[in-house]
């Protein structure tokens, strides 16, 4: 069951939305139609529109809830969509057990963070420490192992 805040994708094949990110805005009580907006990677897709005109109306079947917004919208989210012009994302799982990746430290991690680093967001798994001092920063330089 979607509520409003979730992050899904859209599954509507052969149309510009297949594969989309969104996020619920709302669901219409009379006809269960799911209200989205398209996720800031996307948007530019109704660049002349209204902000009302921006809310797009599927069914809840065409939507798959997604636990997080993908690494290019997060990044967009954090850093904008014209202070970036790099992405770094890590291929492995999240792993708790492992060690912090910031330099000289040696607790597990708790969190997988981005920092934008002279235009180059990278993600890093930290500690609770160093994801509070460093997350959706824009730094000169991160410290890594």
């Amino acid at each position: 069951m979607l509520e409003p805040g979730n992050v899904v994708t859209i599954c509507w094949p052969d149309t510009v939305y297949d594969g989309k990110q969104a996020q619920v805005i709302r669901i219409d009580p009379v006809t269960n139609e799911v209200l989205v907006k398209l996720g800031p990677k996307d948007e530019y897709l109704l660049g002349g529109c209204s902000e009302e005109e921006k809310e797009i109306r599927f069914q809840e079947s065409q939507l798959r809830k997604d636990e997080d917004w993908s690494p290019e919208n997060m990044a967009i989210i954090l850093f904008g969509q014209n202070h970036f012009h790099s992405l770094y994302v890590l291929k492995e799982k999240f792993v708790p057990e492992e060690e912090c990746s910031h330099k000289d430290c040696h607790d597990p991690n708790t969190q997988r963070i981005m920092v934008n680093v002279w235009g180059c967001v990278a993600q890093h798994d930290v500690c609770a420490k160093h994801a509070k001092q460093y997350h959706g920063k824009m730094i000169d330089n991160f410290p890594s192992k």
